[in-house]
């Protein structure tokens, strides 16, 4: 969970899985329900390779995204 100066609420969950189901935003929207408007958005973060909008203020991310990378994780070394 994140919290603004002003009281906004950013929740981050993180998932080892590379598919989600409406059950594992429970936590998220238990949060939401908790915090009420001052909520903006909540994020599931998951292996996968998708972004997704799951409702309002709700989305399903790759982890890779996080930090900018393509769809496709390089194989680079070195």
């Amino acid at each position: 969970m994140l919290e603004d100066p002003d009281g906004s609420i950013v929740g981050i969950e993180v998932k080892a899985s590379a598919t989600v189901g409406p059950g594992d935003f429970s936590g998220l929207r238990a949060l939401q329900g908790l915090v009420g408007s001052r909520f903006r958005l909540g994020i599931l973060l998951h292996l996968g390779r998708e972004m997704v909008p799951v409702g309002p203020a709700l989305h399903a991310m790759p982890v890779h995204a996080v930090w900018g990378l393509a769809s496709e994780p390089s194989s680079k070394s070195g």
